[in-house]
């Protein structure tokens, strides 16, 4: 089937062919803002621009290691940044199929290699090109009788290898090994694909990896004599490790987006298809200044639970901070079709609709009805933003003054004393409006703290 751009390439041709040429020149303009118009929009509605994942190959023979094979392609599918590749999850290809997987090698960022009881000519050429374009290679062996060929290779590996007995087993291993290779590669700088954030995410998963493997270990106690387990569970005390979500909670109340976000992170590995880790975890990338992380996470929380209309909300906050004010107004819109009482849905559409002249009296109809439904739910932040585009600044300094006074966390805090800057500076009162941005700074690293560092240069 033709994409967009193809067509509008044929339509080209056409109007070479049977329009008169003095029209051409102007016409193909025309075309090429066209589809420069369609490719912009399609990024603003927002399909996610994902971050480039590191392409993981997966070799071995597959009808043998099937089912290991469907194993490893989720256990790494569960690793963030981190993409499989296997022969079996492909599209069709016009490339023959040993030119087809070979040049996969040479794109991938790290080999996998398992080998069970044989062995082909297939895998050995793709371990070999593996070597030879100097991938990373992660070998496992399945414990189990193999014929002379595939022992002979084995032998002449001359690379680590971890041995496994079952399709979980291997799972694991697997995860485990590539977070190592994935840390040790961006220490290394060989992954230059990976950040500082990247790094966060990988530790912490691997600290999940880790306490799950030592709880595996702590199970295989039982075939010790209960009368040495049961003096081991006295004088040993057990450690339970904290709920991923509530240290996280805790985490972000104190403004350690950092580590929060890594709370996060074990909360997502541990229940992938949780949308909350997602959600939670954009909360920290978005005080914290990170906004297309933030953007990622809500994507995916979306995909995974596509009714909510506070993720659509949390979107259009995030496409606001981006300044991407008709993305935002194109998630209110959602947001208010799923449910029409969330006060923070009106206020992001009505000062998105006033940042762009557009609809500038439905901005003002937005802004006061989420006036009234601020009021109701007691959100002060969002009843002090409204009042602040509407340039109503003692409501707004009131309603922000009403946070502080009952906010829990350093990020309210900080967003209200940032915004209570604003009011006082567009009031005239500059001593104040330098006191509040000081207050907020004071509480640590955050994108408001940020944002009052650069009032303060200003003024």
């Amino acid at each position: 089937m033709l994409g967009t751009t193809e067509i509008f390439l044929i339509l080209i041709v056409v109007l070479i062919l049977f329009i008169a040429p003095r029209r051409i020149s102007e016409l193909a303009r025309s075309v090429g803002e066209g589809i420069r118009a369609f490719r912009q929009e399609t990024r603003e509605i927002g399909v996610e621009a994902s971050e480039q994942p590191l392409l993981v190959f997966v070799s071995s023979v597959i009808d043998e290691l099937n089912d290991e094979r469907q194993a490893i392609h989720k256990a790494i599918e569960r690793i963030p940044l981190a993409k499989p590749w296997l022969f079996e999850y492909t599209p069709a290809s016009s490339q023959e199929v040993n030119e087809s997987y070979l040049s996969k090698i040479k794109e991938s960022d790290i080999f996998v290699l398992v080998i069970g009881s044989s062995i082909s000519m297939a895998v050995m050429r793709e371990f070999e090109s593996a070597r030879a374009n100097n991938k990373p290679c992660l070998v496992f062996l399945k414990d189990c009788e193999r014929i002379e060929e595939a022992q002979t290779f084995v032998g002449n590996i001359q690379a680590k290898w971890s041995k496994f007995s079952t399709s979980e087993e291997l799972a694991h291993l697997v995860q485990l090994a590539l977070v190592d290779e994935l840390i040790r590669g961006y220490r290394e700088g060989s992954q230059e694909k990976l950040s500082d954030e990247h790094l966060s995410i990988l530790v912490s998963i691997k600290e999940v990896l880790t306490l799950r493997e030592t709880d595996q270990k702590s199970k295989e106690k039982k075939d010790i004599p209960a009368d040495i387990t049961e003096t081991l569970r006295v004088r040993t005390p057990v450690i339970l490790p904290v709920n991923p979500r509530i240290d996280g909670d805790n985490l972000y109340a104190k403004g350690d987006f950092q580590n929060a976000a890594k709370a996060y992170t074990r909360m997502i590995f541990l229940s992938p298809d949780d949308p909350d880790g997602f959600y939670q975890r954009h909360y920290c990338y978005y005080d914290w200044g990170k906004f297309e992380f933030a953007l990622a996470d809500l994507k995916r929380a979306i995909s995974l639970s596509p009714k909510s209309a506070y993720y659509y909300t949390s979107l259009a906050v995030v496409y606001y901070a981006l300044k991407k004010y008709e993305a935002a107004i194109a998630a209110c819109d959602h947001a208010i079709a799923l449910d029409d009482k969330i006060a923070l849905a009106y206020d992001v559409r009505g000062t998105s609709k006033k940042r762009l002249n557009k609809g500038a009296v439905n901005g003002e109809d937005d802004l006061r009805t989420a006036i009234k439904l601020s009021i109701a739910e007691k959100k002060y932040n969002c009843l002090g933003d409204s009042y602040y585009c509407l340039g109503e600044y003692q409501n707004a300094l009131n309603a922000f003054q009403a946070s502080l006074d009952k906010a829990l966390s350093k990020p309210d805090k900080a967003y209200a004393y940032w915004m209570l800057g604003l009011c006082y500076k567009a009031t005239g009162r500059r001593s104040e409006a330098e006191k509040h941005f000081r207050e907020c700074i004071s509480l640590g690293e955050s994108h408001w703290a940020n944002e009052a560092r650069k009032e303060l240069k200003e003024m």
